[in-house]
C-alpha cells in the first residue's frame, strides 16, 4: 500500500523553493538513460513553481478553462485569455460559496436542472421517429429503442447489484489511501464530515492515477515526440497555428516513466484545488471543468453531486447501487480533469492561449485530454443516463469521437463492472497489467439510440421506485 504521509499533504506546511534550489535540483536530478526525455520533460514542471509570481504580473495572458458537459460541443474551451476571464476565475476562485444546505432537503427524486425531463424525451422521441422514417424509410421496432428503455436496463441488472455477486458488493471494497492531490486540505469549503463521504470515490480516484495501465495518455503527453499538424483547427473550426499531436512512442510504460509521473504528480498538490460549484453560472450545459492559470489550477465540480452526498449524509446509504455508480463516476471526472491539469503543468512558461492542448491521436474531432483519456482507460465516453449528475437513472457509455447520427448507440453500463471496480481484488490484477482495455467496459447491455435519456413512458410511479431503487428516506415516504 502506498504510504503518501511524507508526500506534503498538507498546503499550509509547503513552501516554494526559490530559482537558485530549482536550479540546482535540475542539476543534481538523474534521469534514467533508458528514458529519453524532450523538452516535454516530467521535471520542466519544476518551473511551474517559479511562475506563479511571473502569473500574478501579468495574469491576462494566463487563464484556460476546459469543461465537459452533457453534449459534445464548442464549449468543451471556453474561456478567453482577457480580463473577463480572470475576473470570472478569481470570483469563483475567492467566493464564500455556503452549499451546506444545497438542495439537502428536497426529496431524493427531485428534478436536477439539466435533467431530461418526461416532455422533452416525448418530443426528442417524436422527433426521431419523424427523421428515421424520413431518412431511412424504417419505422423502429421494440428493439430499436430511442433513449434507454428503463425495464431493459432494469432487468439487464444495470440499476441494481446483480444477486450473483452477493452482499459483500453493496459498498465500495477499496481500502487503500486517498493520493494527496484528493487530500482534506485541496478540497474548499468542504465539510470534514462530507469530505469523509467522499473517501470511497477519492480511493477509487487515488486507483486510476497510481495504476500504470491507466496512465498511458499520461506517460505519452509527457515522453512521446510531438509535431505540428497544420490540417489541424481549434475551437469553432478557427485555423490555428501552434497546434501539435502527440505520437504515443510504446504502450508499456517503464519503471523508470512511472516513478518519474508519479513525482510530477506529486509536486502539483500544492497548485490544485478542487471545489463544487454552481456550474451553471459557468455555461448551462457544464457540469465539471478546470479554470487554470500558471499559479494554479481550480478543478470544479457540479453542487448537484453535493447534494448527493448530503442525502448520504442525512439518511444513509437508501441505494447502494446508484452510490457506487456515482463513486465511479466522480473519480472518473476527476481524473478527466487532471489529465487538462497535467498537459498545462508540462508546459509552464509556455505562452499559452485556449487552442494548446494538443491532439491525442490524428483522428481526433477535437483537442480534449479528458475525453481522450476515457477512450483509452474505458474504451469511450462514460456519462450518466438522463444528464442526472447523481447517476440515479444508470449510466451510459459511447464512442468517441462521437456519433452524431440518428443511429448513434448509447450502452448501458452494467452493475457488474461498476461494483468489480471498487474492490481490491480487481485492482491488484491491474497492476500488474499491461492491457491498455483493461478497464474497458463491456457493451453487453441494452443499447439506446440517439439520447442517453432513460425512458420511463408508460410506467406507473410504483413502477419507477421498484426500478430506480428506494428514492424517498422513509420519513418522507408518502
Amino acid at each position: 500500500m502506498a504510504n503518501y504521509s511524507d508526500a506534503g499533504s498538507s498546503r499550509q506546511n509547503m513552501t516554494m523553493r526559490d530559482k537558485k534550489t530549482q536550479q540546482q535540483n535540475k542539476r543534481n536530478s538523474k534521469t534514467p538513460t533508458a528514458t529519453p526525455i524532450s523538452s516535454t520533460t516530467v521535471q520542466e514542471g519544476n518551473r511551474y513553481r517559479s511562475n506563479r509570481k511571473v502569473a500574478a504580473k501579468n495574469p491576462s495572458r494566463a487563464v484556460q478553462f476546459f469543461g465537459a458537459g452533457q453534449d459534445d460541443g464548442d464549449y468543451d474551451m471556453l474561456g478567453q485569455t482577457d480580463n473577463r476571464v480572470i475576473e470570472d476565475f478569481e470570483k469563483i476562485r475567492d467566493a464564500e460559496i455556503h452549499l451546506g444546505e444545497y438542495n439537502a432537503n428536497n426529496p431524493w427524486n427531485y428534478k436536477l436542472r439539466r435533467e431530461i425531463t418526461a416532455v422533452e424525451f416525448a418530443n426528442g422521441k417524436s422527433k426521431w421517429l419523424q427523421d428515421i422514417k424520413s431518412q431511412f424509410s424504417i419505422t423502429p421496432d421494440a428493439s430499436m429503442s430511442y433513449g434507454i428503455n428503463a425495464v431493459a436496463a432494469f432487468k439487464a441488472h444495470c440499476l441494481s447489484i446483480p444477486p450473483s455477486l452477493g452482499t459483500a458488493v453493496q459498498a465500495t471494497q477499496l481500502t487503500n489511501e486517498v493520493h494527496p492531490i484528493f487530500s482534506r486540505q485541496v478540497f474548499d469549503q468542504l465539510e470534514d464530515e462530507i469530505y469523509e463521504l467522499f473517501l470511497p470515490t477519492l480511493r477509487l480516484a487515488t486507483k486510476f492515477i497510481t495504476t500504470p495501465c491507466c496512465l498511458q495518455l499520461f506517460a505519452d503527453l509527457t515522453f512521446s515526440s510531438r509535431a505540428v499538424d497544420p490540417t489541424k483547427k481549434g475551437p469553432r473550426s478557427r485555423p490555428i497555428s501552434r497546434l501539435v499531436t502527440t505520437t504515443p512512442n510504446q504502450k508499456t510504460i517503464t519503471p523508470a516513466q512511472f516513478s518519474l509521473l508519479q513525482t510530477h504528480l506529486l509536486s502539483l498538490v500544492p497548485y490544485t484545488r478542487i471545489r463544487f460549484a454552481e456550474m451553471l453560472q459557468i455555461h448551462p450545459h457544464m457540469m465539471l471543468g478546470t479554470m487554470h492559470t500558471s499559479s494554479e489550477f481550480l478543478v470544479l465540480i457540479d453542487a448537484d453531486h453535493l447534494s448527493f452526498l448530503l442525502k448520504l449524509s442525512r439518511n444513509g446509504n437508501l441505494n447502494p447501487a446508484q452510490t457506487l455508480r456515482s463513486n465511479f463516476f466522480i473519480a472518473l471526472c476527476l481524473c478527466h480533469e487532471l489529465a487538462h491539469v497535467w498537459e498545462c503543468s508540462l508546459h509552464p512558461d509556455r505562452d499559452r492561449n485556449l487552442d494548446d492542448e494538443p491532439y491525442y491521436l490524428p483522428g481526433d474531432p477535437e483537442a480534449e485530454l479528458g475525453y481522450a483519456w476515457e477512450r483509452e482507460v474505458f474504451g469511450g465516453r462514460v456519462w450518466p443516463a438522463s444528464h442526472r449528475m447523481d447517476c440515479q437513472h444508470g449510466l451510459v457509455t459511447f464512442d468517441w469521437p462521437p456519433d452524431t447520427s440518428l443511429l448513434a448507440k448509447r450502452f448501458v453500463v452494467g452493475m457488474e463492472y461498476v461494483a468489480r471496480i471498487q474492490t481490491m481484488e480487481v485492482w491488484e490484477r491491474a497492476r500488474d497489467s499491461h492491457d491498455p482495455a483493461f478497464f474497458h467496459v463491456p457493451r453487453t447491455g441494452p443499447v439506446g439510440y440517439y439520447s442517453d435519456g432513460m425512458d420511463f413512458q408508460g410506467l406507473s410511479p410504483a413502477d419507477r421506485v421498484h426500478i430506480l431503487g428506494p428514492i424517498h428516506p422513509p420519513e418522507r415516504q408518502s
